[in-house]
C-alpha cells in the first residue's frame, strides 16, 4: 500500500507509460518477483518429497507451479 502511495506521486509524468515506471513501480514488481520465487521454492520443495507412487500429484504441482509462474510473471514482464 505505501508503495503504491509513493507512486502517485509520479502520476503525472507525461514521458511514463505505465503507471508502474517509477521507483516505487519497479518496487512493486520487485516483491512480485520475489513471491514467485518463494512460489517456485515451495513448489519444487513439495515435488521432491512426493513419494514415487504419487504422479497423478506430482502432475498436478508442476501444472500448478506452471500457471502460478505465468500468472506471477505476467505483469513485471509486460
Amino acid at each position: 500500500v505505501f508503495l503504491a502511495m509513493l507512486g502517485r506521486r509520479y502520476e503525472d509524468d507525461f514521458n511514463q507509460f505505465h503507471d508502474f515506471e517509477h521507483p516505487p513501480g519497479f518496487g512493486l514488481m520487485a516483491i512480485r518477483v520475489g513471491l514467485w520465487v518463494l512460489f517456485l521454492v515451495g513448489g519444487l520443495g513439495t515435488i521432491k518429497h512426493c513419494q514415487a507412487d504419487q504422479d497423478k500429484l506430482k502432475g498436478f504441482l508442476i501444472r500448478l507451479l506452471s500457471a502460478g509462474s505465468v500468472w506471477f510473471l505476467a505483469f513485471p514482464t509486460l
